[in-house]
């Protein structure tokens, strides 16, 4: 794994967090697809936004991305406490060039501290970040883990290829505050 901290943004992105194999993946996306056609998304119900839970867990990829995830965020984070409230449901972004949505938004009512995992991306997928008014433009790399606090603004950019786009998002709900947690990383403050 290659680590990079762009401390401006508090943004710490983690190159070959999870690569997947091709027999896997088409598992593994399978499992995606039936949790879109049972989502309130894939009816055309937008009222939970534009991503999906992944309630599809039959492979037990996404139960081992969470704690894989988990992991790593107490390796950067220390001892934090996770509250009663924390989900360890994953949620996927779904989209291609037919169906994007760019939103700016952030996580402040879900998370502290927010994870998104490039499952299966193409080569100009992008998201981008704002920060004071300045904004960073993002292109990740297939497998790649992009960790942040809940109160970053982001938002993806739209897709431009037919291929779906497929993100993972992961959040954790600590009792502590973002700004606790990411002024303390271990290492790269």
């Amino acid at each position: 794994m290659v680590i990079r901290y762009l401390k401006q943004y508090q943004l710490l992105s983690i190159e070959n967090f999870q690569q997947v194999n091709l027999e896997d993946r088409l598992k593994i996306n399978e499992c995606i697809e039936k949790s879109y056609l049972i989502s309130p998304i894939s009816k055309g119900i937008t009222d939970e936004g534009y991503n999906f839970a992944l309630y599809d867990d039959h492979t037990l990829f996404f139960s081992h991305l969470y704690e894989k995830y988990k992991r790593l965020c107490h390796k950067f984070f220390g001892n934090f406490h996770i509250t009663p409230q924390n989900k360890t449901t994953c949620w996927c972004y779904r989209s291609n060039v037919n169906d994007s949505y760019d939103v700016w938004h952030n996580h402040l009512a879900t998370s502290t501290i927010n994870g998104v995992y490039y499952y299966q991306v193409e080569e100009d997928d992008g998201i981008t970040f704002e920060c004071e008014g300045k904004e960073f433009h993002h292109v990740p790399q297939q497998g790649e883990l992009l960790i942040f606090p809940n109160d970053l603004n982001h938002k993806p950019e739209k897709a431009t290829s037919e291929n779906w786009r497929y993100s993972i998002n992961m959040e954790i709900l600590t009792e502590e505050s973002s700004s606790t947690l990411f002024n303390n990383l271990y290492g790269l403050s």
